[in-house]
């Protein structure tokens, strides 16, 4: 592989059958996509068909975790509001061609059906947070309709979870998981300014938010795990309560990650 990092290869052992162990600290001054990547693993080890939801802004370690399930006979499809066309000088040249051949669906995913061919798995990387929040672009300097004025941002309908989850499990075979990861915190809307300067916003996961995401119907919930990062890097929390103390960082970005697994019943 053109692109090599230490959670890539943690993650890459956990899809060939290592143990998911993250007892000490991990990934000092990197965003929660190192504690993410590799529990995702976890779920491709045990599939054969996944959707992946926000594929196309993918983490490198991520694309690097979906190529080594593809070269191990698995079979992705993505579902996003962008091509990953438009974005793909992001990936590592050595991938670029493979990750361009995964199958896309374009769209918003609260509107897609894919029962007709449900997958053993659905991925959510720190995308759920974003549905309801962004929208594809048509400029050629920005893939995202995001506003230059904080004021202009749109509010996120209280539904999104609901609608999201209700696709994803048409999408799911009965008994298939749901592998979810969201930020958490104290629970609000979070705003950024991305590297264009637009401004973002994503929902920070507080307890209320995340015990109404985990009732909703045609889920039950397998495991959760809350990560937090810390000054020599991110730690999971013990009790699990204790990922809603972990405050955003002065750059906006969260501090605190849930990760799930949700079987659909």
């Amino acid at each position: 592989m053109s692109y090599s990092s230490p959670t890539l290869r943690f993650s890459l052992d956990v899809l060939n059958g290592a143990k998911f162990d993250l007892s000490q600290a991990y990934g000092k001054g990197e965003t929660e996509r190192c504690v993410e990547t590799p529990w995702s693993a976890l779920t491709f080890a045990k599939s054969q068909r996944v959707l992946d939801i926000g594929l196309a802004m993918s983490h490198p370690d991520y694309l690097g975790l979906m190529i080594g399930f593809l070269n191990k006979g698995g079979h992705i499809e993505g579902a996003d509001i962008i091509r990953p066309e438009r974005v793909k000088t992001r990936y590592p040249e050595d991938w670029r061609d493979q990750i361009l051949e995964i199958p896309v669906h374009i769209g918003d995913v609260r509107k897609m059906d894919f029962s007709a061919n449900p997958f053993d798995a659905v991925t959510c990387i720190s995308t759920l947070e974003h549905i309801g929040f962004d929208a594809p672009s048509d400029r050629t300097d920005t893939a995202f309709d995001r506003p230059v004025e904080l004021e202009d941002l749109p509010d996120r309908s209280p539904d999104a979870d609901r609608h999201a989850l209700a696709a994803f499990r048409k999408a799911l075979k009965p008994g298939g998981v749901l592998c979810l990861t969201v930020p958490a915190g104290e629970g609000a809307t979070r705003k950024i300014q991305d590297s264009t300067g637009r401004w973002a916003a994503y929902l920070e996961y507080g307890p209320d938010d995340w015990n109404a995401l985990v009732s909703l119907p045609g889920f039950e919930l397998v495991e959760q795990v809350g990560f937090a990062e810390m000054d020599d890097g991110w730690r999971a929390c013990e009790p699990f309560d204790k990922v809603y103390t972990a405050s955003v960082g002065d750059d906006g970005f969260p501090r605190g990650c849930i990760m799930s697994v949700l079987k659909a019943i």
